[in-house]
């Protein structure tokens, strides 16, 4: 018998999965968080209050919503009783609200534009062109991977000298190194070109072949030296993906500044100075 009950029960579970599966499909994708007063509140609002704080503090931009859900949400249904406080009070009306929101309304109206600009004119075809002219002008240098141990005098610089002559690990002496935070790491620097460091650490590193070290103490304005070169290299051009936003942005600035010279070379405008009087006429740019 409680076999057969047991049969049962899978049997209905297995039934009501399409069910519950349709459910969550169809669940709203902006669903009601809260309502003040009887207006409903969306998720969607607090989305947008998320954006503009990550876009405020780039710091938090993987912070995942859920962490500061419930702060927003606080934040949010605020900004909604006191905006209803202000409609209750009259001040949609107000004249200086009024031209607050024709200011707001020509900025936007504005952006609108000028986005639609940039979507014309910065294509795929017109990143892609941009990237093969730089990289037709790219002009490779050289550049080190470099290793560092930064001591505060000549004499330890020359005791770590004689450890490494001693088949001492560079990586593990690094780790007492003045400089923190590549000592962490074994002394690593990475990669660089000879005009990312100051002289006298570049001219000594750039003067080392790949596997050695220096063999004597490197002075600079930081401290003393030694130094290990762990690779010499050509600099490459980078992939298009790893600068494709940096020239979105130098074509969408360069699409915006034709756009507005152009409109005005069509306007009739007429400039006055702080005392109401006309200025001179600017010559033509």
């Amino acid at each position: 018998m409680r076999s057969f009950r047991a049969h049962r029960l899978a049997l209905a579970g297995a039934l009501a999965l399409p069910m519950l599966a349709g459910t969550a499909l169809a669940a709203d994708p902006d669903p009601v968080v809260a309502k003040v007063n009887g207006k409903e509140i969306h998720l969607s609002a607090v989305q947008e209050r998320f954006e503009t704080m990550k876009a405020g503090q780039p710091q938090l931009a993987a912070l995942p919503l859920q962490v500061v859900y419930e702060q927003l949400l606080d934040s949010v249904v605020g900004s909604e009783i006191v905006t209803a406080a202000g409609r209750e009070a009259g001040l949609e009306k107000d004249p200086v609200v009024q031209k607050r929101l024709a200011e707001l309304l020509d900025r936007l109206i504005g952006g609108a534009y000028l986005e639609k600009v940039v979507d014309k004119e910065v294509t795929d075809a017109a990143l892609q062109k941009r990237y093969d002219e730089m990289k037709a002008k790219f002009t490779p240098e050289k550049e080190v991977h470099a290793r560092h141990i930064l001591v505060d005098s000549e004499d330890k610089a020359k005791e770590i000298i004689k450890k490494l002559d001693a088949k001492a690990d560079f990586a593990e002496l690094a780790k007492d190194s003045a400089d923190s935070a590549s000592g962490a790491s074994g002394g690593d620097l990475g990669y660089f070109t000879k005009d990312r460091m100051v002289k006298e650490f570049a001219d000594a590193a750039f003067a080392l072949q790949p596997g050695t070290y220096s063999k004597a103490p490197v002075k600079s304005e930081f401290g003393w030296h030694v130094i290990k070169v762990e690779d010499l290299r050509d600099t490459k051009f980078p992939e298009l993906n790893d600068i494709k936003g940096q020239i979105h942005s130098e074509l969408a600035g360069e699409a915006v500044d034709a756009k507005v010279k152009a409109l005005k070379e069509k306007a009739k405008i007429d400039l006055f100075g702080m005392d109401g009087k006309p200025l001179p006429a600017q010559p033509a740019q």
